[in-house]
């Protein structure tokens, strides 16, 4: 017989920062129906720098192109668990990313997509 050592929930994970909730809003618009969250390694690869916003990038821009990467991604594959590429531009300088999505249920056993960069997982 397993007895539960720890458990770390969502819920605490969004609370302490290790999870950021994806605006609901923005998923609507990209034609994602199931809330979303991303890992804070994630959102901090997604922040752009003064220079960054300087050259017209902004944090809301690269996560839609990480929604519409997967997007496309996910309707060619009905998997749980997702590998995709997405180009974020940092300095002027185009780099390609490996990004994870995971299908999952929640603390309430809802759906839940999870974005991540391979280290998260």
């Amino acid at each position: 017989m397993w007895h539960l050592v720890h458990a770390y929930t969502q819920t605490q994970a969004l609370d302490d920062g290790t999870l950021v909730q994806i605006p609901q809003p923005l998923l609507k618009e990209a034609g994602i129906t199931f809330p979303a969250v991303m890992t804070s390694r994630l959102h901090s690869l997604l922040t752009p720098t003064d220079e960054d916003i300087g050259d017209g990038q902004s944090f809301e821009g690269r996560l839609w192109d990480v929604l519409m990467t997967f997007r496309v991604e996910a309707i060619r594959n009905s998997k749980d668990f997702l590998v995709f590429r997405c180009e974020i531009r940092s300095r002027g300088i185009p780099s390609v990313y490996k990004l994870y999505a995971h299908f999952g249920p929640d603390d309430r056993h809802q759906p839940l997509v999870t974005f991540m960069l391979p280290e998260d997982w």
